[in-house]
């Protein structure tokens, strides 16, 4: 998941926006959103 994170970085960083920091208490969380947000999409 870490891979993940430093591509999502780099895209944002390449096109002008500040990377995204996830914070543990805020990780279950986040790959919530991110499983259902992949269940859309695929």
């Amino acid at each position: 998941m870490i891979i993940t994170r430093i591509f999502m970085n780099l895209v944002l960083l390449q096109n002008g926006f500040p990377p995204i920091f996830i914070k543990e208490v805020d990780k279950k969380e986040y790959l919530n959103k991110l499983q259902s947000l992949a269940s859309l999409v695929l």
